[in-house]
């Protein structure tokens, strides 16, 4: 409890006994430069800050681990089949197509397996056929 008031009191501009406390990097310290928390921009001394996983410098309140989560790597799946079959060639079969040469009573009827394309007319039943 008291180190959380400590810091808050630290962080803010707060006039305490007649001394000005603005943060802890104000004090000099030789070879020791003053550098920002990159989270919160507290000020404060470089050899009181950390490197944090993913490279902000920060203060120890900022400070926080890597997530064990990101170092688990999945492993590749092995799929496959127990057995397999050639794949067989390709076989194509040739249909004669019996071609109209014009357009008769048989082909211009409409019903189904008579009509020859392009003179297939609806309503024309040849009887017989139905």
């Amino acid at each position: 409890m008291w180190r959380i008031i400590d810091s808050i009191l630290l962080r803010k501009k707060t006039w305490l006994k007649g001394i000005y406390i603005m943060s802890r990097g104000w004090v000099y310290v030789s070879g020791d430069n003053n550098v920002l928390c990159d989270i919160c921009a507290l000020k404060l001394k470089a050899s009181k800050t950390k490197l944090r996983w993913d490279g902000f410098r920060v203060c120890s309140d900022c400070f926080e681990t890597r997530h064990p989560q990101d170092f688990i790597r999945a492993r590749n799946d092995k799929i496959s089949v127990p057995f397999t079959r050639p794949q067989p060639t390709d076989t194509f079969t040739t249909v004669n197509y019996v071609v109209p040469v014009s357009c008769t009573p048989l082909t211009s009827c409409g019903a189904a397996d008579y009509a020859a394309s392009g003179c297939a007319r609806s309503g024309i039943v040849l009887p017989g056929l139905l």
